[in-house]
């Protein structure tokens, strides 16, 4: 299991971005995850998987949020002093929508005080697509390596959009693993089944 330094300090909050093999936490809250750009508040009445979200936040103790990827972008962020967690699949298409600007906008907190973790996704070399997805994204991410073939780099999308609210860049950690290219996690491009996923959460206790 592997766990952002941001976040390292702070003894009331469990997190992790789990590898093929680590055991799966239990009683964590996901999103139905449909590549779209809602976020929602989770509370303890909230049970089983949350219809049409994404984005999941939540300020109460024993609630476990969480998210399944297989190359989208896993987002973990933690508001130390009003004690806010959130989780954000931020998948092409849910980048492309900014949707993890809109969450840290959702929350209605001042920004310099949030902590981001964006974990293990695909990377931009292996993230290759055609022109009618790279034109969703700001020329700066995106490389043209051959006939309509474009490499976009959702790292840095998601990074740019932290910076957009407000948050500063030493609040912001990116752990650049490859899922495609590390063997230890699950990768669609890479031909795992629909089930398998690799699982991230973030608690407060």
């Amino acid at each position: 299991m592997l766990k952002f330094n941001i976040f390292a300090k702070f003894a009331n909050v469990e997190h992790g971005i789990m590898e093929k093999g680590d055991k799966v936490p239990q009683g964590v809250v996901y999103g139905e995850q449909t590549h779209k750009d809602k976020a929602v508040w989770v509370t303890k009445q909230t049970a089983g998987v949350i219809k049409n979200t994404d984005a999941l936040v939540s300020k109460e103790n024993g609630i476990a949020l969480g998210l399944k990827t297989a190359d989208c972008v896993p987002i973990l962020f933690f508001e130390p002093h009003a004690n806010i967690i959130g989780a954000i699949h931020a998948g092409w298409r849910g980048t492309a929508l900014e949707i993890t600007r809109k969450t840290l906008e959702f929350l209605r907190m001042k920004p310099f005080n949030i902590l981001v973790g964006i974990g293990p996704a695909i990377c931009p070399n292996c993230f290759v697509v055609g022109k009618e997805v790279a034109r969703q994204f700001s020329a700066s991410l995106v490389q043209e390596v051959g006939d309509n073939q474009y490499s976009v780099d959702l790292w840095q999308a998601n990074v740019e959009q932290c910076l957009e609210v407000g948050i500063p860049e030493r609040n912001i950690e990116v752990m650049r693993t490859c899922t495609y290219e590390t063997a230890s996690f699950y990768s669609v491009r890479k031909g795992c089944t629909k089930t398998d996923r690799n699982i991230s959460f973030i608690k407060r206790i």
